[in-house]
């Protein structure tokens, strides 16, 4: 716990040097920094040994050295970003996402912009390469669980889904269908339910299952895609400590949890607003603006991954949209801000 407090204080001088990068207004700067350095959904997860703490502060480190280098065009930051995500993958599978956006940044850069190719393709280089060396662990990881995949835990995820969802039932399996509403029978809870049919079939066998049933069920889980959403949109983020003694009265705590603000609908207005100015700006530039093409593809891809990739705890699954969210609040009230004071300069001067 101590090393990881360590670390995430450590996040927030990258993350103030970060917002350096993106933001003209110090106090602005100041303010986001203070609000994420007290926001209960990252100081909370400090005192879990769980994947949350150490994924929030590589999520800064990660945004640090890939804004430092699109504004410095220095290589070693392009380096440095993608090594950090291929090994914090082995950490947070989920992270895979980030390797193929990166690798999908690096090619579109290239096709895009003419300046700085060189540097663009040794970075596109080393992204192939991990890319490489994590497919490679995949199909060792086949032989020995006959499942494509870097973590056994998509298939529990994808299997609990099948069953809880009802899924299963349009399975052309029949025997399929059988077994899993006797474990659902029998099992004292769901998850021993589930463990109890992945052990039963074993991995590859559910995994063609769960495709089929899938296939068949399409519009059904698409409406289940659609409830997370909107189940989901009013949860706050937050933390396991925090969850524990929030029912305690206490003034102290309940000062800290008035700095919690970032709930799920938060991040959907965050996501409309980023990608319209995303939108807007290639258009309007003929470029990208790869700032906040890059704070609406991350944010999404988290996103995305927590609902499809997983079956509950939504909030500790997509926690790594936080840093991304607050950068994006401050440099959107920055820009506002800039525009503002453009207007009210030009209206003095005509």
């Amino acid at each position: 716990c101590v090393a990881q407090m360590i670390i995430s204080f450590i996040s927030l001088i990258f993350l103030y040097k970060t917002l350096k990068m993106l933001i003209k207004w110090e106090k602005l700067i100041a303010i986001i920094t203070f609000l994420y350095g007290a926001c209960i959904a990252v100081i909370g997860w400090d005192t879990a040994i769980l994947t949350e703490s150490i994924a929030l502060s590589s999520t800064i480190l990660f945004i640090y050295f890939i804004i430092s280098y699109l504004k410095s065009k220095k290589i070693k930051y392009g380096i440095f970003s993608v090594i950090l995500i291929f090994l914090m993958t082995f950490f947070r599978p989920s992270f895979i996402g980030f390797v193929a956006v990166l690798f999908g940044f690096f090619v579109l850069k290239l096709i895009i912009e003419k300046e700085n190719r060189k540097k663009d393709f040794i970075c596109l280089l080393t992204s192939i390469t991990t890319i490489i060396l994590i497919l490679g662990y995949a199909m060792a990881f086949y032989k020995q669980y006959d499942i494509f995949s870097i973590t056994k835990a998509s298939v529990r995820q994808d299997l609990y889904v099948c069953m809880f969802q009802g899924l299963y039932k349009n399975s052309k399996d029949e025997q399929f269908i059988k077994d899993v509403e006797e474990s659902i029978r029998t099992q004292d809870s769901q998850w021993n339910a589930m463990i109890k049919v992945l052990g039963d079939y074993g991995n590859k066998r559910i995994q063609e299952l769960i495709k089929i049933s899938k296939r068949e069920s399409m519009n059904q889980y698409i409406n289940y895609l659609i409830n997370l959403v909107n189940t989901n949109s009013n949860e706050y983020f937050d933390a396991y400590y925090n969850l524990c003694i929030s029912n305690q009265v206490n003034a102290k705590f309940n000062f800290v949890r008035s700095f919690m603000f970032l709930k799920f609908s938060t991040v959907y207005i965050i996501i409309i607003m980023e990608g319209i100015i995303a939108i807007y700006r290639w258009i309007k530039n003929k470029k990208p603006d790869w700032t906040h093409l890059g704070l609406f593809g991350f944010t999404t891809l988290v996103l995305i991954t927590s609902f499809i990739g997983t079956n509950g705890e939504f909030m500790r699954t997509a926690i790594c949209v936080v840093p991304f969210s607050y950068i994006s609040i401050g440099v959107i009230i920055s820009e506002a801000i800039e525009k503002y004071k453009k207007e009210e300069r030009r209206a003095l001067n005509g």
